[in-house]
């Protein structure tokens, strides 16, 4: 800090005795300063430049000291620029990949819509439901969610490319930030808009490499990757009776299937999942499926394992394997599908059963979620 007090010298020095080549000097001294010190020590020292150029009466030389120190801080401006466009290998692809995700948010909104359009996508009581694809609006679905059509959401995804970056790059992002947000504001002058929207979109990427998979257009993109993140690793780590192997392969087909539409990925609450995963014996011992039963209701099973909150239930039979469930039934069903992709959900229980030697190849599924969101464990 002790050059930024020389420099606040210099200008209280030149406020009294003018003299020739003086702006020049403190442009340098501020041009070395704000663009070598890291982003908030720079910030605290331009406050301190601020001040003291805010006690300036004089015109002539308030003007001078404006002009220079503008001159600096736009010098920093491209130094900045320049630096990110480096680190980022191209900003055009950066950009590329920020308008991909634009557009692959307008299709997840329209899918959704879809979805969650019960006049679209016939509810599975309607008589008319059985009627078929065409007829229930699955074939509607299927062409603005599956990779197998034009414009769909799951072409897009398939499709991302890779944007290497230098993390380094977030330093002169935070610096951009600042000089068009306050720096330059404070003295007047309107900071770029193009300045902000690209560190912010450096600031919310913190990775090596993006792709749509990675990448936000903003903070509450980048937190629910963070989100995303979390619920992985929790996931993986999960040591409970009641999760094995099948009840996390489903997890993770039906997370990824949330994280393609835009929506949480969902943690496994243990609970729930020994719920299921009785519930599911129950069925596989019966040999047939219910909801209310011999072995009680959703809500009863669940408040038994001690989870106290009210939960939805699907069940399903005939599915080899547990992450068939999901792109072979529930996907194709229209009231399971909105519940597994209801926002609504922060976890969900889900239990796998194939015991009945008498039926080989079949499988009893059962998953729950609660009716309202679930704090974290974590």
């Amino acid at each position: 800090m002790r050059l930024a007090g020389a420099i606040v010298a210099g200008l209280l020095a030149l406020r009294a005795a003018p003299q020739e080549g003086e702006p020049a000097a403190v442009r340098a001294k501020i041009l070395v300063f704000v663009d070598t010190l890291e982003p908030k020590a720079a910030d605290k020292a331009f406050e301190e430049l601020h001040a003291a150029y805010a006690t300036v009466t004089e015109g002539d030389l308030k003007s001078t000291l404006r002009t220079e120190i503008l001159a600096a801080l736009k010098s920093v401006r491209e130094r900045r620029l320049k630096a990110i466009d480096a680190k980022v290998k191209s900003l055009a692809s950066l950009k590329a990949l920020a308008a991909t995700k634009v557009e692959l948010n307008r299709r997840r909104e329209a899918a959704i819509k879809a979805i969650l359009d019960p006049v679209l996508y016939l509810p599975e009581a309607n008589p008319d439901w059985k009627k078929g694809d065409a007829a229930n609006g699955q074939s509607k679905v299927d062409a603005l969610v599956l990779k197998a059509h034009a414009g769909s959401v799951e072409e897009l995804w398939s499709k991302s490319v890779p944007v290497e970056t230098d993390l380094t790059a977030l330093g002169d992002a935070e610096a951009l930030h600042d000089l068009a947000a306050k720096h330059l504001p404070s003295l007047g002058e309107k900071g770029e808009a193009e300045d902000l929207d690209l560190a912010r979109l450096v600031l919310s990427n913190p990775h090596a490499k993006l792709d749509l998979r990675t990448f936000a257009l903003d903070s509450r993109e980048a937190e629910t990757l963070s989100w995303n993140g979390r619920v992985e690793a929790y996931n993986a780590a999960l040591a409970d009776p009641g999760v094995g192997p099948a009840e996390k392969e489903h997890a993770l087909v039906m997370n990824a299937y949330r994280e393609m539409m835009g929506r949480r990925k969902l943690f496994l609450e243990a609970r729930l999942c020994r719920a299921t995963k009785r519930h599911s014996a129950a069925c596989d011992a019966a040999k047939k499926i219910w909801h209310d039963g011999p072995d009680g209701s959703a809500q009863s099973r669940a408040r038994e394992e001690g989870f106290p909150e009210a939960v939805g239930e699907n069940v399903a039979i005939s599915f080899a394997h547990p992450s068939e469930v999901w792109w072979k039934g529930w996907f194709r069903a229209s009231d399971h599908h909105r519940n597994a992709l209801s926002d609504k959900w922060t976890c969900m229980g889900y239990g796998y059963g194939m015991n009945n030697a008498k039926l080989p190849g079949n499988a009893f599924l059962t998953t729950t979620f609660p009716s309202s969101s679930v704090n974290p464990p974590w």
